[in-house]
């Protein structure tokens, strides 16, 4: 499997980890993006450095477009999305959360995974099939 560096976007990592309505993970925008394009989702760090994703636990950003210098703060239980001005900047903090019932990083083996979709594929529209019509007999 090939890996594919995600210049765009910096992790710096998970703050206030386990504690309820602050655990969040911190992301610095490096390029102009649509955040539609990447995700995170909640893996294991693995014994060789790799992190290995956890089945159902994927977050997506959905559409918007962030500026350089702005900061993702992705809090992992419930709240609305806000955009807060830095102070004397030109800089954004933009608050998204999970929406999780509790926290999620409440040990050193969790880890956020940061994504970018690269490729998706959807199936084609089902051809309309002659059938029993609904109705009387």
């Amino acid at each position: 499997m090939s890996t594919f560096e995600i210049n765009e976007l910096r992790m710096y990592g998970v703050y206030d980890s386990g504690v309820a309505n602050l655990e969040r993970i911190v992301i610095r925008v490096l390029e102009q993006v649509n955040l539609g394009d990447f995700g995170l989702m909640l893996g294991i760090r693995g014994h060789d450095g790799t992190g290995i994703p956890i089945r159902d636990n994927l977050l997506w950003f959905g559409h918007a477009t962030v500026q350089p210098n702005d900061w993702l703060f992705v809090y992992t239980g419930a709240g609305a999305t806000t955009v807060t001005q830095v102070p004397n900047t030109t800089e954004q903090i933009i608050s998204l959360h999970w929406a999780r019932p509790a926290t999620i990083f409440n040990g050193p083996e969790f880890l956020p995974i940061l994504f970018r979709f690269d490729g998706v594929q959807l199936p084609p529209t089902p051809p309309s099939l002659p059938g029993p019509q609904s109705g009387g007999a």
